[in-house]
């Protein structure tokens, strides 16, 4: 909804503030940073420090421009001053292959779905995109843990719009019924399962995070140059 409007503005056809009436953020899709045990890399510090060593030779594998892989890497190297390679593929999986092989040095990967290839001592997770530490990687430290504060907010969000001009009674009792169905532990089992952390905000909450994310994209995309597929 954001990114797109900034990355092909003047072709698309809404106002993601004008058009719409923020409900909840239902959930965040948090990502981890991965690499291949080969790179020897231990640590979010260590691959910073080995990018600023050598610019413009370390590569981070993406989903495809202008995805949301591709924009977290973008705002690691705006964030710590780096230069790094972004290496397009047609979809997570066959990036995930690439860093795996050693090919491509690291990516920002959606945190479920790799227990199985970390486990098999196939990946290593530098870092996990949560606001504390996730229950599926215990000992890995969170992004801002490693010095990489408001990184857990770059995450995919899922959440419920009505049209602009919805009353607000309207508005609010979606928001209300919403955030019921959300606390409910079978809800929340459902969307941990998906790889999602609930977060079930109120209308007004949603309309500032809303403001702040399209400001933090549009500052990342003006710096990096990022470009739509």
């Amino acid at each position: 909804l954001l990114v797109n409007a900034i990355l092909m503005e003047g072709r698309v056809h809404y106002d993601p503030f004008k058009d719409f009436a923020p409900v909840s953020n239902a959930a965040v899709l948090p990502m981890v940073v991965v690499t291949s045990p080969e790179t020897r890399i231990a640590s979010m510090q260590d691959l910073i420090v080995l990018a600023k060593a050598k610019p413009g030779e370390l590569s981070y594998a993406t989903s495809g421009n202008g995805g949301s892989t591709h924009l977290a890497g973008a705002m690691l190297e705006n964030f710590t001053g780096t230069k790094m390679i972004n290496v397009p593929f047609k979809g997570n999986g066959p990036a995930l292959a690439e860093v795996m092989a050693g090919r491509v040095t690291f990516m920002f990967y959606p945190i479920v779905g790799i227990a199985d290839q970390v486990s098999a001592k196939k990946l290593k997770v530098l870092a996990v995109g949560t606001p504390r530490p996730h229950a599926d990687f215990p000992a890995v430290p969170t992004l801002e843990q490693s010095g990489l504060p408001g990184f857990e907010e770059t995450a995919p969000w899922v959440g419920m719009l009505a049209p602009a001009g919805t009353p607000a009674a309207t508005v609010n009792r979606l928001g209300e019924e919403m955030r019921k169905s959300l606390a409910k532990a079978e809800t929340k089992e459902r969307f941990r399962a998906l790889g999602a952390v609930t977060v079930a905000d109120t209308p007004a909450e949603f309309a500032a995070f809303l403001k702040k994310d399209y400001e933090r994209w549009a500052r990342v995309i003006q710096a990096s140059g990022v470009k739509a597929e």
